[in-house]
């Protein structure tokens, strides 16, 4: 920029007395008479030499560190969701045991698959970090809990007398059992999280699905298209709710139908 800048001051300098010479009356009145005009040229010149480089690297510095903040603002946003996501799922896998304890099998189904899809958000190597809290919580909150509702069903009473109540808790756990199959089998199914899942835990999978199976066959008793109605209404995938409204029609209802 700095040879740029001398060559542009030389040819204009050159061109400037040039010119003034040749259109001058009497030889040397150019110099004389315009004297203070070839000073300001030469101060012009000076300051784009001076000016303009420190102008050009202003802005690629400004351009460096807004790159560097929107870097670092992307990194904190990925940190700040991750850890966001592991407490939910933690707390969530912890809630769940809590409720199966009370009793309160269906809650702790429900908030067991919400430990899981937790768990599927948060970014890194998730089966080698988190494999025990999955085996946890599918083995020991959410089959148990399903096998403790099919065979103590005076456990119900947990949720007091109203059947609403326990009817709501029940289409919620169906929901969320929904939702966690329809990202590890459909949306999801090439990512790590559903690969790992699938090949660590079918045995739990099948178990579940099976047991989940039973708890809908038993509440569609002349309510399934309320059922289905309330599921995608309810679903975190509502947005999708013909494509989900298809993989329910497929993988429940002719099921249950059976």
């Amino acid at each position: 920029m700095k040879k740029l800048t001398a060559v542009f001051f030389c040819f204009m300098a050159t061109g400037f007395l040039v010119a003034g010479e040749s259109s001058a009356q009497v030889p040397g009145q150019f110099v004389s008479s315009q004297l203070g005009a070839f000073i300001a040229l030469i101060a012009i010149t000076i300051s784009i030499a001076l000016a303009v480089p420190v102008f050009i690297t202003k802005i690629t510095v400004s351009d460096l560190v807004k790159k560097e903040l929107e870097k670092e603002k992307k990194n904190n946003s990925r940190k700040f969701d991750a850890d966001l996501f592991r407490t939910d799922a933690h707390l969530s896998r912890m809630i769940g045991f809590l409720l199966m304890d009370k009793q309160y099998y269906a809650w702790a189904i429900g908030w067991g698959f919400r430990a899981l899809k937790r768990y599927k958000g948060i970014s890194g190597d998730y089966q080698k970090i988190y494999r025990e809290f999955h085996e946890m919580t599918l083995h020991n909150i959410i089959r148990r809990s399903i096998d403790n509702l099919q065979n103590d069903r005076s456990s119900e009473i947990a949720y007091g007398a109203d059947e609403d109540v326990v009817f709501r808790t029940k289409i919620r756990a169906i929901k969320d059992f929904v939702d966690f199959e329809y990202e590890i089998y459909i949306l999801d199914k090439e990512q790590i999280y559903s690969q790992e899942i699938c090949k660590y835990f079918a045995d739990d999978l099948k178990a579940i699905h099976r047991g989940m199976i039973d708890l809908w066959s038993e509440l569609t008793d002349g309510k399934r298209d309320t059922i289905v109605e309330k599921i995608l209404l309810q679903s975190s995938h509502k947005d999708k709710s013909n494509e989900l409204d298809s993989f329910i029609q497929k993988e429940y209802i002719q099921e249950t139908s059976k």
